[in-house]
């Protein structure tokens, strides 16, 4: 089984460059070695054609901070 892994800043600022290059995200993705859903779903992120790593990061940030943690209880 896959381990699921975030993308970091680097790799955000990497999409960054390669979509001002008008690469489509199946080519990010194989570029990046990564999955072209997760990459589509980073795009859709930010507005279209608007793609910024940092405000792309921050949200990841605050949406991962944010989320509702499972907590599992014991009887």
């Amino acid at each position: 089984m896959k381990q699921h892994k975030q993308l970091t800043l680097k790799e955000r600022y990497q999409i960054e460059a390669l979509l001002e290059n008008k690469l489509t995200a199946r080519a990010i993705a194989l570029k990046l070695n990564r999955s072209n859903k997760t990459i589509f779903t980073e795009m859709s992120r930010c507005d279209k054609g608007r793609y910024h790593a940092e405000q792309a990061h921050h949200d990841a940030l605050n949406k991962r901070h944010n989320a509702t943690k499972f907590t599992k209880i014991n009887k």
